[in-house]
C-alpha cells in the first residue's frame, strides 16, 4: 500500500522545485512602443476581369500600374498571383506580362476557386514595424493601436532610416569650446564669455 504521507511530501517537494525554477527564470523586459521589429507584410491588389475574358481593361491596367509604383521593388519582395480556374492560367499570363513591363520579378501562381472573375496580386515585403503597431487595437474602435501612429511618424522623420537599425559612429567631441569656457570661468573672465555669446556674427568680442 502506498504511503499517503510520502506522496504528499513528494508533491510538496515537486511544487517547491517548480516555484524555485520559475523564480530563477530570466525575465524579458517588454519592448518599448517605438522599438522596430522585422516583419513580413502582405499587400494585395485586386484585378477585375470581364466575365469569361482574360484581357486587362485600360482602367485595370492603369490601376495595376499605380499599385506597382507604390511598392519598393528594390526591396526583397515575393509576388503571388491568385485566380480562379478555368481561366486562371491565361489571366496569370496577362497580368504577369504587365508586371514584367513594370520591372517586377517573377510571380508564383496559385488557383483559388472562390475568386471568380477577380485576380489577386499579393506582394510580400519585409519592413521594420514599430512594436506599438503589433498590439491589438481597442475592440470595436477600428483604429490603430495606441502609440502606433506616433511611432510611425517618428520613424519616418529621421534623416537616414538606416540609423533606426544601426547607429552611425559619432564624430569627435567639441572639447575645445568647453575647455575655453571652463578656463574663462576659473580665471574670472565671465563677462568676456557673455559678450562673446552675444556677438551676432560669431566673432570673438572682448571688453
Amino acid at each position: 500500500m502506498a504511503d499517503p504521507m510520502g506522496s504528499r511530501v513528494a508533491s510538496l517537494a515537486g511544487a517547491t522545485v517548480v516555484a524555485v525554477l520559475a523564480a530563477c527564470a530570466p525575465t524579458v523586459p517588454p519592448l518599448p512602443s517605438d522599438a522596430l521589429l522585422d516583419q513580413s507584410i502582405e499587400t494585395i491588389h485586386v484585378v477585375r476581369f470581364a466575365s469569361g475574358d482574360a484581357r486587362l481593361s485600360d482602367a485595370e491596367r492603369s490601376a495595376l500600374t499605380s499599385f506597382v509604383a507604390s511598392i519598393d521593388l528594390a526591396a526583397p519582395t515575393a509576388l503571388e498571383l491568385r485566380a480562379a480556374p478555368p481561366l486562371a492560367a491565361v489571366r496569370h499570363r496577362s497580368v504577369s506580362a504587365v508586371l514584367r513591363q513594370l520591372g517586377a520579378g517573377p510571380a508564383r501562381t496559385v488557383e483559388v476557386a472562390a475568386l471568380g472573375d477577380r485576380l489577386v496580386v499579393a506582394v510580400e515585403t519585409r519592413d521594420m514595424v514599430p512594436a506599438a503597431c503589433l498590439a491589438a487595437p481597442r475592440p470595436g474602435s477600428g483604429q490603430l493601436p495606441p502609440g502606433c501612429a506616433n511611432a510611425v511618424n517618428l520613424a519616418r522623420s529621421v534623416e537616414r532610416p538606416a540609423d533606426l537599425l544601426i547607429g552611425r559612429q559619432p564624430g569627435p567631441s567639441l572639447a575645445s569650446p568647453a575647455a575655453r569656457a571652463l578656463t574663462r570661468y576659473v580665471t574670472g573672465q565671465g563677462p568676456a564669455l557673455l559678450v562673446e555669446a552675444d556677438a551676432s556674427d560669431g566673432s570673438l568680442v572682448t571688453q
